[in-house]
């Protein structure tokens, strides 16, 4: 039962990367924009370009992750890195309201995911595994 706790709760946070990563990549950062509630930029073809790309690598934590916890045992080491990034992920936005100013509600939120869930996930993951053991 927790173990399917933890899989749900897991699946909440990559609905992040699944909307953002295809809506971005084939849409374009004007559609983050919108997404996010926020003037839409204007960028060299290059910089739209590129970021249509990364976007849509974003996309690729998905199912990399449901196989990580598919099984906990062989995959932990993929979830612990991946976890472990998207905590990271969350000073980078930290650095961005420091140095750009306030980015908006739903990137704070975003950022709250990754600097509290993340830590809390990575606890419970742990847990989860000694349980097992």
């Amino acid at each position: 039962m927790e173990l399917r706790l933890f899989r749900v709760c897991v699946g909440l946070v990559l609905l992040i990367p699944a909307i953002v990563g295809p809506i971005t990549g084939f849409f374009g950062v004007h559609a983050l924009a919108r997404l996010l509630q926020a003037d839409p930029p204007s960028l060299a073809p290059s910089i739209h370009n590129s970021l249509r790309a990364v976007c849509w690598m974003f996309f690729a934590i998905v199912p990399v992750t449901i196989w990580s916890i598919r099984s906990l045992e062989r995959g932990a080491t993929v979830f612990r890195i991946i976890i472990g990034c998207a905590f990271v992920a969350g000073f980078a936005r930290l650095t961005g309201c420091l140095v750009d100013g306030f980015p908006g509600v739903l990137p704070m939120v975003i950022m709250s995911i990754e600097l509290g869930v993340m830590p809390l996930l990575f606890v419970w993951h742990r847990r989860l595994l000694r349980a097992r053991a």
